[in-house]
């Protein structure tokens, strides 16, 4: 019997849930910023600290619109409240995710993560180093997804340890979908369990 083909999963938004507005405001109330402000810078500098820079770098960078400087411990309570504001797991995909693994499939991860995060959910969740077999993170490639780098990478490892094999991709990013099949990568954007699970079924069916 082969081997089922691999998957390739997103983090933020299908494994663990998406930050809320609530922590937003938590950060900026935390930061003395206006929460439409800083929200805002928040979001423009965040590609950058995906793709490595220091939490200093981030925070700094956040706090230049509104005209705020950080010092290192402000540095170090922001990136805190940042990480728990990401660690909010969805316990049915982590479940799924064990059910795949029963059944022998391969399965790797490809995240748009800064590495105080990545640390933290690191130590915090033991599933993410027990059921993947290979995990991209931008802050240790140096490239975020949808940078066409970032799919090369992580596809590239992915077909090296399965030759022939078709590599499937879920994401809940339009944009990531939309630059994944622009590769011919077959992929699924998230938008809940029932209806991934009926696609991994699909493209299996369609597979064998």
């Amino acid at each position: 019997m082969a081997c089922p083909s691999p998957i390739v999963f997103d983090l933020f938004g299908v494994l663990i849930r998406k930050q809320r507005s609530p922590d937003q405001d938590r950060l900026a109330e935390l930061a003395g910023a206006d929460s439409t402000g800083f929200s805002a810078a928040y979001w423009q500098e965040r590609p950058n600290y995906d793709r490595g820079c220091s939490p200093g770098a981030y925070w700094s960078a956040v706090g230049a619109s509104p005209g705020l400087s950080f010092n290192q411990g402000k540095v170090e309570q922001l990136t805190a409240l940042d990480n728990e504001s990401w660690s909010n797991v969805d316990p049915s995909m982590v479940r799924m995710l064990y059910e795949l693994r029963r059944c022998d499939t391969p399965l790797y991860l490809l995240s748009n993560i800064p590495d105080p995060l990545f640390t933290f959910l690191d130590a915090r969740h033991g599933w993410l180093a027990e059921l993947f077999e290979q995990r991209f993170m931008s802050c240790e490639m140096g490239v975020a997804k949808p940078e066409i780098a970032a799919f090369d990478t992580a596809f590239a490892s992915v077909a090296q340890r399965h030759p022939g094999a078709v590599a499937r991709f879920v994401d809940d990013s339009p944009s990531n979908i939309a630059a994944a099949r622009g590769l011919s990568i077959v992929s699924h954007r998230y938008q809940g369990l029932a209806a991934l699970q009926a696609w991994l079924r699909d493209s299996d069916e369609a597979q064998e």
